[in-house]
């Protein structure tokens, strides 16, 4: 059994001899987070979501949607799960390991009670200082998403999303009543 003794000064490639416990590890800026399995309402919204993702950024030939697991490589210190991403093509290939992907243009959190405080303050800054385009924080009990567009005042609305990624001429529409009524009411 592994026991976790080091108190400070964790890098992304400590991660990588962490047990597989079913809890989510993550460093940012050298601080261990550990959050556990999220609940059934997060991992359907989550569904919902990522689904709507990967049929626009497929179609447009856009990059990559993903959901979670998978990590994103900010830095040494720095090494994130978020719950959804999309990684923009950068060749005709997709990347071959989580390290090779791009900084993605677009991050989504779904909160809880046990990561709303870390979604909103450290990982918004990590997304910031990486160049993340576009950070969504959903808040599927209060049903509405906080959008953050880098240079912007954020956005916090119940009624739509309208995400247009750089280059492309057509934005993606997400009706969130919709969306969660699928999701949650379904």
């Amino acid at each position: 059994m592994l026991m976790i003794t080091k108190t400070a000064g964790w890098t992304a490639d400590d991660l990588d001899l962490l047990p597989d416990d079913g809890n989510r590890y993550e460093v940012v800026e050298g601080e261990l987070f550990v959050t556990p399995s999220p609940l059934l309402p997060h991992q359907a919204v989550s569904g919902a979501l990522h689904a709507r993702l990967f049929d626009f950024v497929k179609a447009r030939r856009i990059g990559w949607a993903f959901a979670a697991p998978g990590d994103v490589h900010v830095n040494r210190k720095s090494r994130v799960l978020p719950d959804i991403f999309v990684v923009p093509r950068t060749t005709t290939r997709m990347p071959k390991s989580w390290k090779d992907a791009p900084t993605p243009i677009l991050v989504v959190e779904i909160i809880s009670d046990s990561t709303a405080m870390r979604d909103l303050g450290a990982k918004r800054r990590l997304y910031n200082r990486a160049g993340v385009a576009e950070y969504w924080i959903i808040d599927w009990e209060q049903r509405s998403v906080r959008v953050i567009r880098r240079g912007e005042l954020d956005i916090v609305t119940n009624e739509r999303i309208e995400w247009r990624p750089a280059g492309t001429v057509e934005s993606m529409v997400i009706d969130l009543p919709a969306l969660f009524a699928e999701a949650l009411d379904g």
